[in-house]
Order: structure tokens, then sequence, then C-alpha cells
């Protein structure tokens, strides 16, 4: 099996520092994984909160995950995170916490723990950097940026030896070594963090009469907000300084930060902490003299003590600046003894030291040893009884009836009104093999598409779109906004909620996002599968749906069938068909009853039952019911049923009737359900055909056309003799389509 290394680039996707500081050093190590792990499979891990990632280093590696469920990777593979206290470490918990991973992370400092009324004053972000330094802990390797970091984490924990490893922190691509040119300033690089200091190196100009004599500007470059840089240009008049020699010119570029070094008599680090000191290398590669404060990482690279001042020490600092500017001998002497230290840093270099110590890292803990017998362990997102929801009802069966494929432990997703988050526990424990998350297109499963789109999983998708999920979860402009990227034109608001209304014009599936997060997507229907694929370029997986047990031939009989009908008010004579399930338009409503009144017509009167709760207005099909002159003909109960009157409805009815109207790739429990009670039924080719369903369940084809449901229907009630003459066929479907072929099936999927 190929080396699989997992880089973590989340903090490649603060676009506002791709160019410099820890997205520098990241961007130094991803893109040589390549060249020092030859054959390997490189694995990026992203984040669809955040921007998106650079073209330029998506292509550093071979595919890009949105999260860290990754069940493909093997025992010995790695997971680098080159910034593990920028990005939440419970974004790749799965990983942290898989013992058969080595887990590197590159540490810069522990400035903030050391700092901690700078930096960690706020409740909520000390919380959450002390919650990233328990995660710090569940790594293998810890590769510091310099000595004085190493040290510090070895002092906060006791580590083996073997443990750490210092790589330096690679010079910028766009520093370039060469001679100076004709100095004329005194340069300071850092941005608008406190800590850099930039106050005592204008005091100390301020105070050099020297340099103000000769008007030599300092110049301090850095990312400084207008306000900061006016609160600095104010600094040198406070202490007898020249405000005019003092230039703030903001961000720059490469080049133009490559130019100031180039033309500068030193360059003036006054920090106060620092991991490691970019402008002390890159000033020294731009061969011009590098002076720092007496920090450990500037000892690390500017080793002559003389060369180095106290925090606040501007008298020591003038002096220093004074003799550089003044005297050329020493200036050269100086650039010579530090031209040495440089070249280790180059990108080259560093990397060479970051995936040396990588591939010396001590082999993963191994994993405990396999139980004989042990059956794998499958953690299930669901919506489940008593949520008023057919997914519900289903997974709580696949629970009942899992058996001996694996042992499945369900986690209920909240009701629809229930704002409480449900817990990502199951999402990056690794006591399961597997994570599966049940989506379908209701708010039941709000929750469960939360954790799905941040921790991934396996996803079970029950529909063949989340139109009414997505615009109920985040309304009608974000959902007209995913549609525009789905169908490749603008969809509007006012169409979402016409295609709510009407979904035979519905052009998007909304399926985009499960398709990017759910590994592997899993739906019933091969018409989705392979719409995922056309839509989105994933390849879904292929499940067949499971059905209810047959029911016993006793269940059937004549007398349960009467007493059926007794308790439910049917007359013997009476002839009835049944719709189960929530009552919706797109169940085929009007058509339906159109052809209930061609029945009429014909002779053929009998009833017609929508058995469930509606979730739309009925008024315009009582109304249509009106028109047709067929209203005492139609009854909708409009209300929750419970399972025993459920089984009253199936046992009790001539026949059943189960349409759909939202293109291709829906399913029908409620059709599983007349198949298990042997009930002659006519339903949508569509549903028919994802059910794989018997010879006594008819079709009618889309679009639905009233005469041709009213033929289906004919059929059906003229079939003659008990149920149980179907039992052959019921029972034959039962064993082929069972809850336990599912559960082997899901495993087969899963790869366990």
């Amino acid at each position: 099996m190929q080396p699989q290394i997992v880089l973590d680039m989340r903090c490649l996707q603060d676009l506002d520092h791709f160019e410099r500081g820890i997205q520098a050093h990241a961007r130094c190590i991803i893109g040589a994984a390549r060249n020092f792990n030859p054959g390997a499979t490189l694995i990026g891990l992203t984040d669809p909160a955040l921007p998106a990632l650079p073209a330029s280093a998506a292509a550093w590696v071979d595919a890009i995950r949105p999260n860290a469920y990754l069940p493909e990777l093997g025992d010995g593979a790695v997971f680098l995170n080159p910034a593990p206290l920028m990005a939440r470490g419970l974004f790749a918990a799965r990983l942290l916490l898989n013992p058969g991973i080595v887990k590197v992370a590159i540490v810069y400092d522990f400035i903030p723990l050391d700092q901690r009324a700078a930096y960690l004053a706020d409740q909520t972000e000390r919380l959450d950097y002390f919650a990233d330094l328990a995660w710090l802990r569940r790594y293998d390797l810890f590769i510091a940026i310099s000595g004085a970091t190493e040290a510090r984490l070895r002092a906060l924990w006791p580590l083996p030896a073997a443990a750490t490893a210092v790589s330096g922190v690679a010079l910028p691509d766009w520093v370039t070594a060469g001679p100076p040119a004709a100095p004329a300033h005194i340069l300071v690089v850092g941005g608008d963090d406190q800590r850099k200091n930039p106050e005592l190196a204008i005091r100390a100009h301020a105070c050099a009469p020297g340099l103000q004599a000769r008007r030599i500007p300092l110049v301090i470059a850095g990312n400084h907000p207008a306000a900061l840089r006016d609160a600095l240009r104010a600094l040198p008049a406070q202490y007898g300084g020249d405000p005019d020699l003092l230039i703030v010119p903001g961000r720059l570029d490469g080049a133009k930060l490559m130019d100031l070094y180039r033309r500068a008599y030193c360059v003036v680090t006054p920090s106060r902490a620092e991991g490691f000191s970019l402008p002390v290398i890159e000033a020294m590669a731009a061969g011009v003299p590098a002076i720092a404060t007496d920090i450990p990482a500037h000892a690390e690279l500017i080793t002559d003590s003389a060369w180095r001042f106290s925090l606040d020490d501007d008298a020591k600092l003038a002096g220093l600046m004074e003799r550089l500017v003044t005297d050329s001998g020493i200036r050269a002497g100086l650039i010579e003894a530090q031209a040495a230290v440089w070249p280790r840093f180059t990108r080259e270099k560093v990397a060479e030291r970051v995936w040396g110590a990588v591939a010396a890292a001590r082999p993963a803990a191994p994993r405990a040893p396999a139980v004989t017998g042990r059956k794998p362990r499958i953690a299930m997102l669901t919506p489940l009884p008593p949520a008023r929801s057919g997914i519900a009802d289903y997974s709580a069966s696949l629970a009942h009836h899992f058996g001996d494929a694996a042992d499945l432990c369900l986690f209920a997703g909240g009701e629809i009104a229930d704002a409480r988050p449900v817990s990502c526990l199951p999402m990056v424990a690794q006591t399961f093999d597997r994570v599966v998350c049940v989506m379908g297109n209701s708010g039941y499963h709000n929750a469960i598409n939360d954790l799905l789109m941040r921790y991934g999983a396996a996803c079970i998708c029950h529909d063949s779109r989340l139109l009414g999920f997505t615009a109920a979860r985040f309304g009608l402009p974000a959902a007209a906004a995913i549609a525009s990227r789905e169908v490749g034109r603008v969809v509007t608001a006012a169409e979402i909620k016409a295609w709510g209304q009407d979904e035979e014009r519905r052009e998007a599936s909304f399926l985009g996002g499960i398709a990017g997060a759910a590994r592997p997507l899993i739906f019933h229907s091969h018409a989705s599968v392979d719409e995922v694929g056309r839509r989105f370029g994933t390849r879904a997986a292929f499940l067949p749906f499971a059905v209810p047990p047959p029911w016993p031939d006793q269940m059937i009989s004549p007398a349960i069938r009467a007493a059926a009908r007794e308790r439910l008010g049917i007359g013997p004579a009476e002839r009835v068909i049944v719709s189960l399930g929530f009552i919706v338009a797109n169940k085929g409503i009007e058509p339906a009853l159109r052809a209930l009144a061609l029945l009429a017509a014909r002779g053929l009167a009998c009833r017609l039952v929508w058995v469930g709760q509606a979730h739309q207005d009925l008024a315009p099909f009582a109304a249509l019911a009106a028109a047709l002159g067929i209203s005492p003909l139609v009854t909708f109960t409009d209300r929750f049923v419970g399972m025993a009157e459920y089984r009253d409805w199936l046992a009790a009815a001539d026949c059943g009737l189960q349409l759909r109207q939202s293109g291709r790739g829906n399913l029908s429990a409620a059709l599983g359900d007349c198949i298990a009670a042997g009930l002659p039924s006519l339903a949508s080719a569509d549903l028919a055909e994802n059910l794989d369903a018997p010879e006594f369940i008819r079709r009618v084809a889309d679009p639905l056309v009233p005469a041709a449901i009213a033929d289906g229907l004919a059929a059906c009630l003229a079939e003659d003799g008990p149920r149980a003459v179907r039992a052959a066929a019921r029972f034959a479907h039962g064993a082929r389509y069972s809850m336990a072929n599912y559960a082997k099936n899901l495993c087969d999927i899963l790869g366990l």
C-alpha cells in the first residue's frame, strides 16, 4: 500500500496572510511534501467554512477533503498539521484520536500562554486556546521552529527525546541573496502585534543625535492599520526626534520589501517575544546587518550578544544604530560574521529537516489487537421515534433487525423546532469503526446535516432531492444561491418558492453539500447515484431499500380484514383505496382526484382515503373534489396515525395508491408496507422500480395522467382472491430486501 500523508491545509485558507508568517512556512513544508515523499498519496484537509484554498496550493496534493472523516487511511498514515494552534483541533479530532496514525505538529511558540493578559483576555479565546493546547498533546512528533520553542515545549510537557525536532523557518521565496545597495535608512519589519515593540526603535532613533543630524530615516514596514500608523508617526516628537524622519509605509509586497532590506544600514528587530524571527534572517540574506532584542529566539540567530539589546534599552540600541551608520568597517564585519547563518534557512534545508524528522518518527502506537469475533461498531445519527418521520421509523426498524452484521449505536437527531445541538462525540470518537448520518428532506435532519458538513461521515440519503430541507434550514435566498451554483444560472428566491409548490418544475437537487462531505454517499435508487455523479462528480453507492418483514398469513386473513374494516367504519361492500404517509402535493393528489372522478363516471365508485398528516393546505384539493362531484368519496385524515390504525388501513383497504411528482429517484416506505401486507397497489413507475416491487404492484408512468391512474386502479380493484395467493411473491421480495440483508450490504459499502 502506498504511504498516505494527510496535510492540514486550513491555515492556507487565510488569504490575508498567505504570503508571510505561519502560512509561508506551511507553504514551504506542504509544497515540498511530494519531493520528499515520492509515491505517497497526499490528501489535503480543508474547511469549507473558510475561503477557498488557492489553486496553486490545491495542486500540491492528490485529493482535497472537506473534513477529517477518512476511513480509507491505513495504519502508519501520517497526519501533519503545520499550524495546530491556529485552527480548531476538534475539526481534526478523528485523526488525532486514531492510534494507528503518526501525528506531526509544527509548533511556533507559546506566546499567548505566556502573555495571557495581552492575548487571552477574552474568555472565549482563552477557552479555545486551552482546548487547542489539549489537542496538541495528542500529537506524536513536535517539530519546533526554534530551539527556544522546543525548550518551552519540553518545559510544559515531559516528552521523549525522539518526540521533538527543530526545523527553523524558511526564507520567503521573494528573498534573494546578493550585494546590498547604497544604504539609505534603518529598517524595522513587523506587523501590528504589540509584542513587535516598534516604539523601542522609534525612541532610540529619536534619541540618537548622530542619526538625527545625518537625516537617516527610520522605516517601519508591516501590516499596520491606518490608526496605528498615525499613532507611530506621532511618537518621534515626544522624544525630541524629527517626525519627518519616520516612514511607515504600511503593508508591502515581497519585491518592495526586498528593496527596503537591500537599502538598509541595518535591520532592527525589537520584538518582546518570538518563536523565530524572519526579519533577522531576511536581513542577513539581503547582506545587511541584523540586530535584535536579547530574547532566546534571537540569540539562536545573532550569537554575538554585543549586537543584542534588552527589551527597553533604547540607549544601547541608539548606540548600535549609530555605529552601523557611521562606521562602514563595523558594518562590513558584522555582515561577514552573519553571512553563514541564513543559508541554513533556505526552503530546501528547512523542508529537508521537517520531512527528515517525519521519516524518522517513531511508529504510531499499534492498535489494540482485534478481539476475536468482535463485530464492527457503527454510529448512526438519525431521527428516531417519537419523531413523526418515516425515516425515524425506518432507522428504528433497522436497529431492531441489524442482527449479527455489526453493533449499531443510534444517536437521535433533534425535533424540528429543537435548537439544542446534537453532540459531535460519535463523529470524532474512535469507539466507532464508521459513522453514518441519515439525511432526508425535512427539518428533523437539521443538526445531523450540520455535523455531517463539519466533521464528515458516511451518509445515507433517503431522498432524491433536499429542496424542502434546504429552503427551510437556510432560507429562500441561500437556497437560490445553492441552486444557482448547481444549475449554472441565476436562480431567484421566487423560483425556489415556486419549485416547492410544484416540484415538477424543480431543476436543482440540492445534494451538492452532502455529496462533498460524505464518504461514501449512499442512495437507495440508481437514479440518484447517477445524478450526483453527473452533477457533482461524486461516486455514490447504491444500497437496495429494505422493506418490512412480510405479514404472516394470519394477519391478512378475511377475519382480520373484516375486523379492521369494522374498526375503521368501512362498510362490507365499500371499496377503499388508501394512500399512506404525510400528505403533500407532490404525491399526485390532483391527478389522483381526477382519476377517482373518472372511475366514478365508469360506475366504479370507491373511496380514496389519504392516511396521514397534511403538510400543506388541503383546501384547494377539497375544492377540486367538490368541483368534480366526488367529495363524499374523498377522505383526508389530516392527523398523525398510530401504528395500530396504520396497520388497520393496510388490512382493510382494497388497493393502495403511492404516487410522486418530484422527478426520479424517489422512495416510499409506505409502498414497502403495501408489499409486506400483500396489498395490490398502483405506484409511480419510479417508486416501484426503486423498490424492485413485485408484480402485484402495478406501475403508472410519468407524467401522471388521470386516465392512466384510473385504468391502473381499476385493474388493482379487479384482482380476485385473498391476499394469501400473493404469499410467494411477498415472501420472496421480503427475503431479498430484508433489513438483515440491508445491514450486510451497508457494512460491505462501508468496507467493514
